[in-house]
């Protein structure tokens, strides 16, 4: 069992801002895309601190990791909440159950996001992408034909 010192509270925050950043707003969401791994060192914080940084991140709420990065692929992240300097300082870090009751969890969850399905949300985005690669086939049909 870790306490969460004065100095990992910041790289904390740190990491979040710059996240947040350079998130994008999709549907009341902001998300992140990009290396976390590169995010890290990038703002002058140890590699060493990745791992208790992210482990309070998701494990507290304050975000959650959409899709897990590798060498030539972008990590997405969904910012949910941005921490603040007492909260993380009232928190400990432990290995084999959350720091955050899931009660807890979900109320800053269901609050982040308004109401809102993320089932129907997702729903939403699948139906506008299959319409707009239907477009594309269109145009690049139509493309074709005229040359």
């Amino acid at each position: 069992m870790t306490v969460i010192s004065e100095v990992i509270a910041s790289h904390i925050i740190s990491v979040y801002n710059a996240m947040e950043e350079e998130a994008e707003e999709l549907d009341d969401l902001k998300i992140y895309t990009g290396s976390l791994s590169k995010l890290v060192p990038a703002l002058g914080i140890s590699m060493t601190f990745y791992s208790p940084i992210f482990r309070v991140l998701y494990d507290a709420g304050y975000c959650a990791l959409g899709d897990r990065g590798g060498r030539d692929k972008p990590s997405t992240v969904i910012l949910i909440r941005s921490p603040k300097k007492d909260e993380l300082m009232a928190l400990t870090s432990v290995t084999d159950r959350p720091i955050v009751s899931v009660l807890t969890r979900l109320e800053s969850l269901e609050s982040s996001l308004g109401g809102m399905s993320i089932v129907g949300a997702l729903k939403e985005i699948e139906d506008r992408l299959v319409a707009l690669e239907a477009k594309e086939r269109k145009s690049n049909a139509r493309a074709k034909k005229q040359t």
